[in-house]
């Protein structure tokens, strides 16, 4: 394991959390509006508090909800760097895996957000490519490693040891010149870091 990380708690729950925050948002104001209608004055308060009691609650299960299931789910994310592939874990009743070959990877993206910044300095990093299929065409991939500590390190990590990975499939190290040695291809732990 040339590295392995989780993503940041706070900046993991509000990334699922925001959007239904709005949508929640919105539904209570809508339905406030269908309720009361145009004269809200016409209704008593017991009324409208019955009428609206259920669906504001749902509101606040849209709220509530990814809450919760951020929390619960953010303890089986993990990352793992390895000197063959990236693998991701996650699950929250059981665990899921998926695992990216270097040489499918064609492109990766560091991106910091406002909410990596409140929390500390994290970012996302994206790793973009393509699956090849023995009878389809190859079909693309964006695969996102959320809220990494030290986000430009990881990106580095990933970067090299990608490009190690596809030179020495494309240059084996029988067919290199003598005064060619190659690139650094037998990792060990936390020395691919190293620039």
């Amino acid at each position: 394991v040339l590295w392995e990380g989780k993503p940041r708690l706070l900046p993991y729950i509000l990334d699922r959390s925001i959007p239904f925050f709005f949508m929640a948002l919105i539904w209570i104001g809508l339905v406030y509006i269908f309720i009361t209608g145009e004269h809200p004055t016409e209704y008593n308060f017991s009324r409208i508090t019955f009428l609206l009691l259920p669906h504001m609650a749902l509101g606040v299960v849209l709220i509530i909800a990814p809450i919760i299931y951020s929390l619960l789910s953010h303890e089986g994310v993990e990352y793992l760097a390895t000197d063959k592939r990236i693998l991701i874990r996650s699950g929250l009743f059981g665990e899921d895996f998926e695992s990216i070959e270097y040489d499918e990877i064609a492109q990766t993206k560091v991106d910091i957000g406002l909410r990596d910044i409140l929390s500390d300095m994290s970012g996302t990093i994206f790793l973009h490519g393509k699956y090849r299929h023995a009878h389809s065409s190859p079909s693309h991939f964006v695969y996102t490693l959320h809220h990494v500590d030290d986000p430009y390190e990881v990106f580095k990590l990933i970067e090299k040891v990608s490009r190690d990975f596809k030179t020495e499939m494309k240059y084996p190290n029988k067919y290199r010149p003598r005064r060619n040695k190659g690139f650094k291809t037998k990792y060990k732990e936390g020395a691919a870091i190293e620039t």
